[in-house]
């Protein structure tokens, strides 16, 4: 498949195996559709992405504020009418696979992308029934033909996407590829390749690394490396900022903290409160997110308590350990299995409980205890990485990562249930402090004051119109990964040396004065 796209056109002979009735079979015509104002109504829809794509934003008093605010922060992008700014959102992690990453790419490229004078388009690997290209609204998705390793990551070989990220971002004229989560292989690949083809990087990170986990210290060494050469990191939560500073050496001046958000058209509370106690779990069935400790507490507390049920949404390989638990205590009535929920049925399934409990081992940010509280749960978690600056300290009771602390919160939680008054106060207060529209505007200023900022060229910079940075910055890698990554570094810039001359970039069409500084 890789070999075949770089002999021909850019994904010309790729369809998008969806049941939508609009297919792109040919970049020049996918360049001459983004003309029309309306596609031709021919724009896909895709299965987990429609279901976003109804919203109403006025649902909070802040909203309308908020739109034309970020109207008047995208007349800074509109340097020229005719070449809008281009975004290029990338990550191993988007829909239809489901999660706080991919929620927050979605929101942020939906977004951006309605505003005058920008572009998006998201950049994937292939999902089973998603490949190709992919259009919404003014959207455009690529899902790339790269084999999957490891829970949705794709290899670590930068040889194999090299050459198709050079092609759509110079078939795209992107200016900043903005790569989201540490463990995303492609998000570092596709910084590595931006920084060679001298644009813009922004790196959003969604995770607190446990240094204590030797696959977690690699991934700091390669993360010190991707951000030494990318133009801005973004936390999205001040203690997820401050560890990606200490872990990392990153200048302070190059860092910001854009903290996540929540839909609260979608997220609101139901008017009649169940009628037993009953309490919500919805997340990956993984270690970090405190499987094991889940399978602690819902023992104790269904000891503790006699009537209280358990509805557990989620899948993953620690499936088994709370299956293995059910069975043992004879929990079969009280303790509900779910599996994999769709992310337009979590509002429905939030709304049949009356206690959220999150146990995770570590947070950066918890977007599922924001949804909880909005549907009017009383939210319980550990008090781990970024979870304490989430909700306000009335709306969560927070423990310690230990089972008896966390049975004794739920069971303290199911005696004070929150009335449905104080539900929708809670409601009100959540929809003044998360916006997505709040997020797409500090994001977009991102964006601006890196495009203020001119690259500074070398001699052979210019004349090669190749970037060194990433040369530069092996000199603060660690010595457990510098020779791997020296190696992989020269290889690439043999590659693309290699592409330079057999697909030099004057086949595409120059920006002019409107492009990358």
């Amino acid at each position: 498949k890789i070999i075949s796209l770089l002999h021909n056109p850019f994904f010309l002979t790729m369809t998008v195996s969806t049941s939508s009735d609009a297919i792109l079979s040919d970049c020049e015509e996918e360049k001459e559709e983004e003309g029309q104002e309306d596609n031709n109504n021919s724009n896909i829809l895709i299965g987990e992405l429609h279901h976003q794509q109804k919203r109403h934003h006025n649902n909070c008093n802040h909203s309308n504020d908020n739109f034309e605010m970020l109207d008047q922060s995208s007349q800074s992008f509109n340097r020229c009418a005719k070449q809008p700014i281009v975004v290029a959102l990338v990550s191993d992690f988007f829909l239809p696979h489901l999660g706080g990453v991919e929620a927050h790419i979605y929101e942020i490229a939906l977004r951006v992308s309605r505003q005058n004078g920008m572009k998006v388009i998201v950049v994937t690997h292939e999902y089973d029934g998603y490949k190709g290209i992919v259009r919404e609204e003014n959207l455009v998705i690529y899902y790339l033909p790269l084999p999957i390793m490891w829970r949705q990551n794709t290899y670590p070989t930068v040889l194999l996407s090299l050459p198709i990220l050079r092609r759509v971002f110079l078939h795209e004229q992107v200016d900043i590829v903005h790569g989201h989560s540490s463990f995303s292989v492609l998000c570092h690949e596709a910084l590595l390749v931006a920084s060679m083809m001298n644009l813009k990087g922004v790196y959003t990170d969604h995770s607190m690394l446990d240094l204590n986990l030797p696959s977690n210290v690699i991934v700091s060494n390669l993360l010190s490396f991707t951000l030494s050469h990318t133009h801005h990191a973004i936390g999205v939560s001040r203690i997820c900022r401050k560890q990606l500073i200490m872990h990392t050496a990153l200048d302070r001046r190059k860092s910001s903290v854009i903290s996540n958000a929540v839909d609260t058209s979608t997220f609101k509370p139901a008017k009649l409160r169940p009628p037993s106690p009953t309490v919500v779990v919805i997340s990956r069935l993984y270690w970090r997110k405190g499987i094991d400790l889940l399978a602690k507490v819902i023992p104790l507390v269904c000891k503790r308590h006699s009537t209280v049920q358990f509805i557990i949404g989620g899948d993953g390989p620690m499936r088994i350990h709370l299956e293995e638990m059910r069975e043992k205590n004879d929990l079969r009535e009280r303790v509900s299995m779910l599996g994999a929920v769709l992310h337009e049925d979590v509002p429905d399934v939030l709304r049949k409980g009356s206690v959220f409990l999150n146990c995770s081992r570590t947070e950066a940010f918890c977007m599922a205890i924001l949804e909880a509280a909005c549907c009017g749960l009383s939210v319980i978690s550990t008090n781990v990485g970024g979870v304490p600056e989430v909700l306000p300290s009335s709306m969560c009771l927070l423990a310690d990562p230990n089972a008896e602390d966390i049975a004794a919160c739920v069971v303290q939680a199911i005696l004070n249930p929150i009335t449905t008054e104080e539900a929708f106060q809670h409601y009100n207060i959540l929809c003044s402090m998360y916006s997505w529209d709040d997020v797409s505007l500090k994001t977009m200023s991102i964006y601006s004051s890196v495009l203020e900022k001119k690259n500074k060229k070398s001699y052979f910079e210019e004349k090669l119109a190749i970037g060194l940075r990433p040369l530069q910055s092996l000199a603060k890698v660690s010595l457990l990964i510098l020779p791997v990554l020296s190696m992989i570094v020269a290889l690439a810039y043999v590659l693309i040396f290699v592409l330079e001359v057999v697909q030099p970039r004057r086949r595409y069409t120059a920006k002019g004065n409107c492009g990358n500084q």
